[in-house]
């Protein structure tokens, strides 16, 4: 087939050759617009902002993180870099646009060596929408989209180039090959994608022999040069043989086999027989569906697949695959085939199971891939607020700030299918500083207590950062008195990640006015009220003067004008973090309650009172107000509110 020159076509013609390509583009924008709203997350700061220290020159020999050596992936994290601090919107777009170019290169490859547009549009649409390996471009740091399109266009260009003996695209190949690997070490399986399109040609276009294929080594074989002499930091990769890491790997192949096993919770099978089970029943659905005809195209695609993926096999242990779904993109453009190749026959019966397989894996991809998006945006919201409340500099601590969260159902058998976000290696001061050059401080904390109510009816599992359980502890209070704020991540029932300042203690307070006193455990020295529709948002400052019981807890009543009561917000101080049996003798606890009412108040005047009581018996403490004198049953008034 002789290459197209698309400056020479008419609008019209141009149209007819492009616009199954624009519209995959079309669908993937629509699948990937969220995308480009994410923020950064995992260890982005590291692997963006390692480049500040060096020049363009200098990247160039500058070894990446861990044992990596991209030199031209450095030089591009650099140049996204568009002002004084770093935005991730430069990153996003670019590996969504080339996540998008990719898809419409895909359609071209394969319409160019299989002459079936049904194809090609599928195997593009199945890639556009590809699941399994969300995380690869929806990372900022990543470049696997813009390696994905140098595959591509090599293995186009090289079919065309051995077609019709083009030197131009002889010679865009090579640049392929040699723009790939200082990218990302996968670049030196390029050279063995094209020897076994070069096997594929020989045996189905009865081509004359050729040894230029081996061309494309050099490349390859100069940066394993390069790599084994630059020195790196981190440990070398493990190179070995695995059985259980194939087994995790062949999801990738599989993935529409093994969703449908994970959507039929697993019929009670482990999650090795479970990924055992659909990746058998995958091949054998692939293979039986086929004619004779049909089996070397298949072939192909399915030694592409296997080929693109061995380098993550024989290299990575099985502790870093499963927590890197990402290793599984590279592929995915070769797996994405491997599927779209079922509407290759041409006999009507098996068209029809085709046709109606791929549309059901389309729309099992679509559904997963927004499952994934929706999961990736909520965790980018939550950095969003991280980024929001640590610009204002200071001491933050973060209790129960996730590390990685991922939806209850398992997308796929084996492996970790959710979202690091922020992840111990980074300290979140250090997205802050990333992001806006505010240098500040921050500690995490998780309360696994307070916490589990939340998990129980959230959407998610969660993993905390502050792994040790620090409950009503004293490195709890000694960390809330090293802050500046305290604050909170609510786990809503509906996904959403939400902190919440909720207090602060103070072991040197000022002296201040005195509202009242609760027996002679406390001190209520100020209180402010805050309405927005619904939700009352209350501030109480407590000072400690003497010890309370383990079982002492705090009362907060919303009372209207007839003494009723509309509304309460009872627990423990800072959203229960600090029971009053913590706090210490002569240090101000400020307390922060949201009380939400489940209808609108009626238009009346209101009042707030405090007190405490023991929930062993129910009895409340006697209060005081600022004369001293005994308040009615144990309630003090600290506020008041009018609803108009």
């Amino acid at each position: 087939m002789s290459p197209l020159h698309p400056f020479t076509l008419s609008p019209l013609h141009l149209f007819k050759k492009t616009y199954l390509a624009i519209l995959i583009a079309l669908i993937g924008f629509i699948a990937y617009q969220p995308t480009l709203t994410l923020n950064f997350f995992w260890e982005d700061p590291f692997d963006i902002g390692q480049v500040d220290s060096y020049s363009y020159i200098q990247l160039l020999t500058a070894p990446n993180s861990n044992s990596y050596y991209r030199p031209l992936a450095l030089i591009l994290l650099k140049a996204l870099k568009l002002g004084a601090n770093y935005s991730a919107f430069p990153y996003h777009l670019f590996n969504v646009a080339f996540h998008l170019l990719a898809a419409a290169l895909l359609y071209g490859l394969a319409n160019h060596l299989f002459k079936n547009r049904a194809v090609a549009f599928s195997a593009g649409v199945l890639f556009v929408l590809y699941p399994i390996g969300y995380e690869a471009p929806a990372r900022a740091s990543s470049m696997h989209s813009l390696y994905i399109c140098l595959t591509l266009v090599a293995l186009w260009s090289y079919s065309i180039a051995r077609q019709t003996d083009s030197r131009r695209h002889y010679a865009l190949t090579f640049l392929c090959a040699l723009l790939f690997p200082p990218l990302h070490e996968n670049g030196i399986m390029l050279p063995p994608l094209i020897i076994v399109l070069e096997i594929y040609l020989l045996w189905q276009h009865k081509l004359k022999r050729s040894f230029i294929a081996l061309i494309y080594f050099i490349p390859a074989i100069i940066f394993l040069i390069i790599w084994f002499s630059i020195p790196k930091s981190g440990e070398a990769p493990a190179i070995g043989i695995r059985g259980f890491e194939a087994l995790y790997l062949s999801q990738g192949i599989a993935f529409p086999t093994a969703r449908l096993m994970s959507q039929l919770n697993g019929f009670g099978l482990t999650a090795i027989t479970q990924a055992l089970i659909a990746a058998v029943s995958a091949v054998l659905f692939l293979f039986l569906t086929r004619t004779r005809q049909s089996l070397p195209p298949l072939a192909l695609a399915l030694i592409w697949w296997g080929v693109a993926m061995s380098l993550a096999w024989i290299a990575r242990p099985i502790e870093y695959l499963e927590v890197s779904p990402r290793v599984m993109y590279f592929p995915s453009w070769a797996a994405s085939l491997v599927w779209g190749m079922i509407l290759l026959d041409k006999e009507k019966w098996r068209r029809a199971v085709g046709g109606v397989t791929v549309a059901l894996v389309i729309l099992q991809s679509w559904t997963t891939l927004q499952q994934s998006t929706q999961l990736y945006l909520n965790g980018s919201r939550w950095m969003d607020q991280v980024i929001t409340v640590g610009k204002e500099g200071g001491r933050l601590l973060f209790v129960n700030a996730p590390d990685r969260f991922m939806v209850r159902e398992q997308l796929y058998p084996l492996g970790y299918w959710g979202m690091l976000v922020a992840p111990v290696s980074q300290d979140l001061s250090d997205f802050v500083r990333f992001t806006t050059g505010v240098t500040m401080e921050t500690k995490s904390l998780s309360d696994f207590q307070l916490m589990q109510p939340m998990m129980d009816a959230s959407p998610y599992f969660v993993n905390t950062r502050g792994s040790a359980n620090a409950h009503a502890s004293d490195a709890m209070y000694d960390s809330i008195l090293w802050a500046d704020k305290v604050l909170w991540t609510d786990y809503g029932r509906d996904g959403s990640l939400v902190i919440k300042y909720v207090g602060d203690v103070n072991s040197t307070p000022p002296t201040s006015t005195l509202i009242g006193r609760v027996g002679d455990v406390a001190q209520v020295t100020s209180a402010s009220v805050m309405r927005d529709g619904n939700t009352l948002r209350v501030t109480f400052v407590w000072r400690s003067s003497g010890a309370a019981k383990p079982t002492d807890t705090i009362f907060v009543h919303v009372l209207d004008s007839s003494g009723a009561l509309v509304g309460q917000g009872d627990g423990e101080s800072l959203n229960g973090l600090l029971p009053p049996s913590a706090w210490r003798t002569g240090h101000e606890i400020e307390d922060v309650r949201l009380i939400i009412f489940d209808a609108p108040l009626i238009a009346g005047e209101y009042r707030l009172t405090v007190g405490m009581y023991d929930r062993a018996d129910g009895k409340r403490y006697k209060a005081f107000d600022a004369k001293d004198v005994e308040v009615s049953e144990g309630e003090l008034e600290v506020g008041k509110f009018s609803v108009k």
